[in-house]
C-alpha cells in the first residue's frame, strides 16, 4: 500500500531538531507525532529527508534520526529570516510582483490577493504572509507606481481587494527580475560622456559642447533642501536652453514641477526621479543628455536612501 504523507518538510526539520535532533539521534516519531503516524515517520524519513541529505537514520523498532549539517542550516537560517521583517517584506514586495505578472499576463488585468494568499508563493521560510502583509506589500508598491490596487476597509485595517500591475511594474518584472531595489535605484547611461565636475562645498555640475553651455549650482542640506536643490538645478538646465528633443524636455520639466511642488510625496518624487533617469538615458551622448545625468547622479542616490 502506498503512503501518502503530507507535512510541511521545513516543519517537520524544525520539530527534530527542537527535539534535540541536531545534537544526537532522537525519536522522530515522538517528535513528529502530532502530524504523522509511526508508519508515515518511516517514509517521511526514508523516502524523503535520507534521500536529500537532511537526516541520518537508525534502524530499529522505533524511527531515530539526527539532522545532517545541512539540516541544520536549513532550519536555523529558517528561523533567522523569519526573525528579518526587512527581509520578509522585501521578499514579499518581490513575490506579489512575479505572482502578479504570472496570474495577469499583462499590465491592467485585475487580480485578486486573496488567490496569492492561497499559493504557494505566498509562504516564505515556512510562514503564511497574511492579508495585512499583503497590504503593507500593496501600499509600497502603489506609491512607487507599480501597481493599482483597490482598496477596501478590513477588519483589521486597510486591504488591497484587488491588484493591476502597471506598465512600470511590468518593466521592473521584464528588465530587473523584480528586484525593486535595484529599479528604483537610478544608474548612469552606458553611452555617457565626461562631464566635468568641480566643487568648493557645491555642487556644481557644467556640461560644454559646441556652441552650447548649461551649468547649474545647488547646496545641499535635509532631504526637503536636497529635492528643491536638484528641481532648481534641473530648472536652471532647461531654461538655459537644453537641447533636449521637445518630448524628452516636456517630460522633464513635468518631473521637475513634482519636485518643486509635491516634495513630501515620497510616491510622487520617485516617479519623477525615473522619469528624470529616462531623460538622462535617452538624451545620453549629448549636452544637455550629460549634463542632466550629472546633476542626477550627484543628488539622486542620496535622496533615493534617504526616502527609505
Amino acid at each position: 500500500m502506498v503512503v501518502v504523507v503530507e507535512i510541511d518538510q521545513l516543519r517537520a526539520l524544525e520539530k527534530i531538531y527542537d527535539a534535540g535532533g541536531a545534537m544526537g539521534l532522537i525519536s522522530a516519531g515522538d517528535a513528529l507525532k502530532e502530524d504523522l503516524s509511526e508508519r508515515e515517520v518511516y517514509v517521511w524519513l526514508e523516502e524523503y529527508a535520507e534521500p536529500r541529505g537532511l537526516v541520518e537514520i537508525e534502524e530499529g523498532l522505533a524511527p531515530r534520526a539526527r539532522l545532517t549539517p545541512a539540516a541544520v542550516d536549513l532550519v536555523e537560517g529558517a528561523r533567522e529570516r523569519r526573525a528579518d521583517r526587512r527581509f520578509r517584506r522585501r521578499a514579499l514586495r518581490a513575490n506579489l510582483l512575479r505572482w502578479m505578472d504570472s496570474e495577469a499576463g499583462r499590465p491592467g488585468v485585475e487580480v485578486f490577493p486573496s488567490k496569492f494568499l492561497s499559493a504557494d508563493i505566498a509562504v516564505l521560510d515556512g510562514e503564511r504572509f497574511t492579508e495585512l502583509d499583503v497590504a503593507e506589500a500593496a501600499s509600497y508598491l502603489e506609491e512607487n507606481g507599480l501597481t493599482k490596487p483597490m482598496w477596501v476597509g478590513g477588519s483589521a485595517g486597510r486591504v488591497a481587494a484587488r491588484l493591476r500591475l502597471t506598465n512600470e511594474g511590468q518593466r521592473c518584472v521584464d528588465e530587473y527580475d523584480c528586484d525593486i531595489d535595484a529599479y528604483l535605484r537610478p544608474s548612469a547611461g552606458s553611452g555617457s560622456t565626461i562631464v566635468n565636475v568641480t566643487g568648493d562645498g557645491n555642487n556644481l555640475a557644467t556640461a560644454h559642447g559646441a556652441g552650447a553651455t548649461a551649468s547649474a549650482t545647488a547646496i545641499s542640506t535635509s532631504l526637503g533642501n536636497e529635492i528643491t536643490d536638484l528641481a532648481r538645478a534641473l530648472r536652471e538646465l532647461l531654461d538655459g536652453g537644453s537641447g533636449l528633443p521637445p518630448e524628452l524636455e516636456n517630460e522633464a520639466r513635468a518631473a521637475v514641477e513634482v519636485l518643486a511642488t509635491e516634495r513630501q510625496d515620497k510616491g510622487k518624487i520617485r516617479s519623477s526621479l525615473r522619469v528624470l533617469t529616462r531623460v538622462g538615458e535617452g538624451a545620453a551622448g549629448g549636452v544637455a543628455g550629460n549634463a542632466i545625468w550629472q546633476v542626477l547622479l550627484n543628488y539622486v542616490p542620496r535622496i533615493i536612501e534617504s526616502l527609505g
